[in-house]
């Protein structure tokens, strides 16, 4: 996942209503090397400098897919923040859009769902072909380990995805019609959104506090 293409979805989630508008300052990353970020080679420790010179009242933090797992590391560097930590805590809204719960050092943990306010996981599902998004049990899973803090939610769409194509319902939470019916197209599905490609927003919850 390149990161021109993260910045043009970011982009266009930054133009719709309500999100518009809705927030001071917007950090972006690309997509890791590996699925489970074995490398470790996103600069997140940049974003932890910049929280700690600014306060804010909420921070809001969407990761699709292997995202997932640079996500629980930047976590776990608030963590290893005091004074950020402390600031932090129940400020965090957090979406893993059809992403997973990780392994090892990439693993969402108890402590880290102690920072959160609210944790939503997101799935799909296709009603016209009965078919699931690749991701769906471990977006499942979250709600089922983290019940107090996760609501799990499923997309009911027409995707016009494959029968089967869990690939292609997967990028349904960026685009509601992915580019290719059979499978993921990352850079269609993140940068070509229009009438026929619409953007996908119905999995964002806006909290009034």
């Amino acid at each position: 996942m390149q990161l021109h293409w993260a910045e043009q979805w970011a982009y266009a989630l930054s133009q719709e209503q309500p999100i518009h508008d809705t927030f001071d300052h917007i950090l972006i990353f690309k997509g890791p090397k590996e699925v489970f970020y074995e490398g470790k080679e996103l600069n997140t420790k940049k974003a932890i400098e910049i929280l700690s010179q600014h306060h804010y009242q909420n921070i809001t933090v969407v990761a699709h897919s292997s995202g997932s797992f640079p996500a629980h590391v930047f976590f776990q560097q608030i963590l290893d923040t005091p004074a950020l930590h402390q600031k932090l805590t129940h400020k965090i809204t957090y979406y893993n859009l059809d992403g997973g719960i990780g392994k090892k050092d990439t693993a969402y943990t108890t402590a880290m769902n102690r920072l959160l306010k609210k944790g939503i996981s997101v799935s799909v599902y296709d009603s016209i072909t009965q078919s699931y998004s690749a991701n769906h049990e471990s977006m499942i899973a979250f709600e089922k380990q983290f019940p107090d803090s996760f609501e799990h939610i499923t997309l009911n769409v027409d995707s016009g995805c494959d029968k089967n194509a869990q690939w292609c319902l997967h990028d349904v939470v960026i685009n509601l019609r992915p580019h290719n019916n059979t499978t993921f197209d990352l850079k269609k599905d993140y940068t070509l959104f229009g009438v026929e490609h619409p953007l996908s927003i119905e999995w964002m919850i806006f909290n009034e506090e």
